[in-house]
């Protein structure tokens, strides 16, 4: 029985919930394993099955969330869709996504006297802009002072998604690490931007289109309030 305990911890813990017979696939008793293995034994078990509760239990509570969260977005496009915004806030929504676009959408320089947009690119993470050419990291946008300290930095950036902290990555590593760069400057952008919660939905809605391109789910970044407890 303990070998059989051992045995199935590992699926216990993350799906079963319960020892079953290896033959008929049966769950055992409680009395019955109790009385079979030593108490230190058991205490593993039943650390297993409550893990293997709360397993369950997480994920119907992130199911719920998610249906939640899909619902307000919902309700929040469907109003600016329809208009039941005021005209003040769909301009204010536009003028601010224009600002977005620039701030966190269009990569550019980081460097002050320059800001230079820039295109795709595939290789070395450590840039050089060709128009002022200074450089910059191509995960955080970090400028640096010379190619040496640039390439440094890419080696210890935070935001470097390779596994062995390369300078180089594939392209599908540079879209996923643009990807999250921008999602970080948006959220900067709304959250510092002194614009009031129907504001950031605005903008947020504004650019629908453009985060989708880029493969950035709006739903990240409406502002629905807490959904934490709805329901409960």
């Amino acid at each position: 029985m303990s070998n059989l305990i051992l045995e199935q911890i590992a699926s216990i813990r993350t799906q079963k919930a319960s020892l079953l017979c290896p033959i008929c696939s049966n769950q055992f008793p409680s009395n019955d394993i109790a009385a079979r293995i030593s108490g230190a034994t058991y205490d593993i078990l039943q650390e297993a099955i409550l893990d293997a509760k709360i397993e369950k239990r997480s994920a119907v509570l992130e199911r719920e969330f998610d249906a939640r969260l899909q619902q307000k977005v919902e309700d929040l496009c469907a109003r600016f869709s329809s208009g039941d915004v005021s005209e003040s806030v769909q301009a204010k929504g536009k003028d601010g996504a224009a600002k977005a676009r620039n701030f966190a959408l269009n990569l550019a320089c980081p460097h002050e006297s320059c800001h230079a947009v820039y295109g795709e690119f595939d290789g070395c993470m450590a840039l050089q802009c060709a128009s002022c050419k200074k450089h910059f990291c191509g995960y955080c946008h970090k400028g640096l002072s010379d190619s040496r300290g640039c390439h440094e930095h890419v080696r210890e950036c935070d935001m470097n998604l390779t596994l062995n902290s390369s300078y180089y990555a594939e392209a599908s590593t540079i879209k996923e690490a643009q990807r999250k760069y921008r999602i970080k400057k948006l959220k900067q952008f709304l959250r510092g931007g002194d614009y009031k919660k129907e504001i950031q939905n605005a903008i947020v809605f504004e650019l629908t289109a453009d985060l989708r391109d880029l493969c950035i789910d709006p739903a990240a970044l409406f502002d629905v309030g807490n959904l934490q407890g709805e329901g409960h």
